[in-house]
């Protein structure tokens, strides 16, 4: 048994005079049964994910130009420019939280209320957003890419 000693007898060195911290390392835990919790987690999610696909850390580290005018008209979406704008990134984003947003709603009205006139007009409203956001999302990018708008 000598040789075999457990890893808890194994003693470490340290340095005398000093008190020797008694650490123990857990791993938080997320009460996921709690519905603000949920939530919470919820909305968390969506908007990282709406700052990824907008390309916010690439807006850090390459800072891109707030507006560029082209024939003395500023516009929001530059077409046929392979750079994003300050304020293409910007539209994106809202237009993002608009349909996840609109997710949050539809996922609220068929787990929270219970009268069908209010669960049926939060979920209508649900669609609508998801639907304007998805429509607007595929205009700008044709718009970028040079099927709409090209001169």
């Amino acid at each position: 048994m000598d040789k075999k000693k457990k890893i808890t007898d194994i003693r470490l060195p340290w340095i005398p005079g000093f008190v020797k911290p008694n650490y123990k390392l857990k791993m938080p835990e997320i009460n996921l049964s709690d519905p603000t919790n949920r939530d919470l987690l919820f909305i968390s999610t969506l908007v990282f994910t709406a700052l990824m696909a907008t390309g916010f850390i690439f807006m850090l580290v390459n800072p891109p130009p707030a507006l560029i005018s082209i024939s003395q008209r500023p516009t929001i979406i530059l077409p046929n420019l392979d750079r994003q704008t300050l304020s293409e990134g910007i539209v994106v984003f809202s237009l993002f939280m608009m349909a996840m947003g609109g997710l949050y709603l539809i996922r609220r009205s068929v787990e929270v209320i219970t009268e069908s006139e209010a669960r049926s007009l939060w979920l209508g409203l649900g669609y609508v957003l998801v639907l304007i956001a998805f429509l607007s999302l595929t205009y700008f990018l044709m718009i970028k890419i040079g099927v709409i708008g090209s001169q």
